[in-house]
C-alpha cells in the first residue's frame, strides 16, 4: 500500500534516526512520535551470593539429606559436642535463605532448592544485598521487561497509537515468578558470575504509564513500503514487521495510515523553523555531529531563557560520530557504571534539584553546597561539567572527604550511556592535571584510560592487578556536561545501614544498597614512585 502526503511528514526531532536509516539505505517518507500505554510496578529483588559452606553448615545440611529419621539441632548438636546455641542460629540462618524447612516435630529437613545447590555446588546462597526495580509489561511487544528508573509520562499531546492499533492486552505483570525475575532481569541486577536473584517482592500497585516511541513510513532498496518503530534508539522488529505485514496487505480498514502519519500544524512549523535555522549555517557539518538541542524544543528541553535549566538525562542526548565504536568498547571491556562521590549531607540539594548538578548550574540556581573542590582546578572551561569515576571510585579523593568534613560519604552509581553522548569528555588521569590540558572527548580518548601504563602524580601506573573494566589510573576521570538527572542513577551505595534512613530523609525513593567493600581502598591497585 502507498501512501500519499501533501507535505514532508517527519518530525524534526527524529532527524538522527532519519539520517541513520537513510545511511541504511532507507528512504524515509514519513516519521513521527506516538505513545502508547504500558504498565509498570515497583519490585524489590533480593541477590545472593554462592559461597561455600562452612563446617557447621555442612553439618547440618549432610544431616538433613542423609540421616534417617531426621533428628533435631538440639540432637545432632549433642551429637557433635558443639554448642546448640550456635547450631540453631546457623539453622535459622540457612532456613532463612530457603535452604531448610521448618517441621511440625523441629526435625531437620533441607528443600529441594538447597539440596541441588549444596549436592552440585558444596556451597550455600548468602544474601548479599537487595534492588529496586520497575517491572513493565508491555502489550505492543506482548513482553515483559525491567529497568533500573521509572519510565516517565511520554507528553499527552502525541498522538495514541492506541487509536490506530488495538494494544489493551497487557501481560500479566502480577503472575510473575521468580524465575521470570532470574531470566528477564539477569543483566540488570547481577554483578558477579557467582550471584543469583533468590526472591523478589512487590512493592508497589501496578500503574499506568504512556510511552513514548517513534514511527517511520520507508521504501526499501527493493522497492517496498516498510514500518520500522523505534524505543529511543532500539528497532522493536517484531512490531515493525508486524506493522509491515498490516501495510502490505493494503486493508485500509485496519490502520488509517495517513491519518496516523499526519502532523500536526504546530509540528510542521516547529520543523520549518529548524529547518530555516539549519539553511543559514554556512560551515561544512555531519548531521550526526550536530547538537540540535539548541534548534528546537521538544518535552525533554526548555526554552534557552528559562531561570532553570533542565539537565537532560543520557536517553536524550545526542550520540557522538564514533558512538558504535565507543559502545563495543565499553561492551569489550564490561563496563558497567559511572561513579560520583559526595558528602551524605550534600544529597538534599542533589534530591531536591532532581539531578547532580555542575558547580555552574550550582551557582545559576544559587544552589547552596559543599563541593569537594569549589576552585574548579581543572579550568573555568569545566565549570560546568559534573566529574565522574569509571568502575571504581578515586580513593584519594575519599580521604580529602573525610579530612575536610566529618559527615559520612555516599556513592552514586550512574547508568554507563553517556560515554557515548555528546558533551562528554574523558582524562586518563586527575583531571585537574595541566589545568585541564589533558582533557578531551572521543573514543581515541577514553582508550587512552585503558593504556598499559599511564603516568600520574604517584608513579608509572601499569594494568597489574587491574580487573579489564578499570581504567590504569584510579583518578582517570569521565566529566558530564550539565549535570545528572536522578533518574540515571541506578542506585546509591552507603558504608553502614544507619545512614540509610538520612539517605531516605534526602529525597531519594531509588534503590540504597549498604557495601563497606565498595569503599575499599585497594593498594594493589597502585603504583608508586617509579
Amino acid at each position: 500500500m502507498y501512501l500519499t502526503f501533501d507535505m514532508k511528514q517527519i518530525d524534526f526531532r527524529l532527524s538522527r534516526l532519519v539520517h541513520k536509516l537513510e545511511s541504511q539505505g532507507y528512504k524515509v517518507l514519513a516519521g513521527r512520535y506516538v505513545r502508547y500505554n504500558v504498565q509498570q510496578m515497583l519490585v524489590k529483588v533480593t541477590i545472593s551470593e554462592l559461597r561455600k559452606v562452612d563446617i557447621f553448615e555442612e553439618f547440618i545440611l549432610s544431616t538433613a539429606i542423609n540421616i534417617v529419621p531426621s533428628v533435631t539441632i538440639e540432637e545432632l548438636a549433642n551429637v557433635l559436642g558443639i554448642d546448640s546455641m550456635l547450631m540453631r542460629s546457623v539453622a535459622e540462618n540457612l532456613q532463612s535463605w530457603k535452604f531448610l524447612e521448618l517441621t511440625s516435630d523441629s526435625t531437620l529437613k533441607i528443600t529441594p532448592f538447597g539440596k541441588k545447590i549444596f549436592e552440585e555446588e558444596k556451597s550455600v546462597l548468602e544474601p548479599s544485598y537487595t534492588q529496586n526495580i520497575y517491572a513493565i509489561a508491555d502489550p505492543l511487544t506482548n513482553q515483559i521487561n525491567f529497568d533500573n528508573t521509572r519510565l516517565q509520562d511520554a507528553p499527552l499531546e502525541l498522538k495514541s497509537l492506541g487509536q490506530f492499533i488495538a494494544i489493551d492486552k497487557y501481560p500479566d505483570i502480577s503472575a510473575l515468578t521468580i524465575a521470570d525475575v532470574q531470566n528477564i532481569a539477569f543483566d540488570i541486577v547481577i554483578r558477579e558470575k557467582n550471584q543469583k536473584v533468590t526472591s523478589y517482592q512487590e512493592l508497589s500497585p501496578i500503574t499506568t504509564v504512556r510511552k513514548k516511541i517513534s514511527i517511520f513510513y520507508l521504501l526499501d532498496s527493493q522497492d517496498q513500503y516498510i514500518i520500522k518503530i523505534f524505543s529511543e534508539d532500539q528497532e522493536l522488529k517484531i512490531v515493525s514487521d508486524s506493522l509491515t505485514e498490516i501495510l502490505s496487505a493494503g486493508n485500509e480498514q485496519q490502520i488509517v495510515w495517513d491519518e496516523l502519519f499526519r502532523l500536526s500544524d504546530a509540528e510542521i512549523t516547529l520543523a520549518d523553523s529548524a529547518e530555516d535555522i539549519l539553511d543559514k549555517i554556512s560551515f561544512d557539518w555531519v548531521l550526526a555531529d550536530v547538537c540540535f538541542e539548541s534548534l528546537y524544543l521538544d518535552e525533554e528541553t526548555e526554552l534557552a531563557n528559562s531561570s532553570e535549566t533542565k539537565i537532560l538525562p543520557a536517553s536524550s542526548r545526542y550520540n557522538t560520530t564514533d558512538a558504535e565504536d565507543i559502545k563495543s568498547f565499553v561492551l569489550h571491556r564490561r563496563i558497567e557504571k559511572l561513579l560520583h562521590l559526595t558528602r551524605l549531607e550534600n544529597l538534599n540539594n542533589i534530591c531536591r534539584a532532581d539531578a547532580i548538578l555542575s558547580l555552574y548550574q550550582l551557582e545559576k540556581n544559587n544552589i547552596c553546597t559543599n563541593p569537594f573542590d569549589g576552585r574548579k582546578p581543572e579550568g573555568q572551561k569545566y565549570k560546568n561539567y559534573v566529574n565522574c569515576s569509571l568502575t571504581y571510585y578515586n580513593f584519594f579523593m575519599l580521604y580529602g572527604l573525610v579530612h575536610k568534613s566529618e559527615e559520612p560519604v555516599v556513592l552514586l552509581y550512574i547508568k554507563p550511556d553517556y560515554l557515548w553522548k555528546q558533551g562528554i569528555e574523558f582524562c586518563k588521569f586527575n583531571a585537574a592535571t595541566g589545568g585541564g590540558r589533558h582533557i578531551a572527548p572521543g573514543y581515541h580518548t577514553l582508550q587512552t584510560l585503558f593504556d598499559d601504563t599511564v603516568q600520574d602524580r604517584q608513579g608509572l601506573q601499569d594494568r597489574n592487578s587491574k580487573p579489564i573494566n578499570l581504567p590504569t589510573c584510579i583518578q582517570a576521570e569521565v566529566l558530564i556536561r550539565d549535570g545528572i538527572p536522578l533518574a540515571d542513577i541506578m542506585e546509591i551505595v552507603i558504608r553502614s545501614p544507619r545512614h540509610e534512613p538520612n539517605v531516605r530523609q534526602a529525597g531519594w525513593r531509588g534503590n540504597i544498597r549498604v557495601s563497606s567493600r565498595d569503599f575499599d581502598w585497594h593498594s594493589e591497585w597502585i603504583v608508586r614512585g617509579s
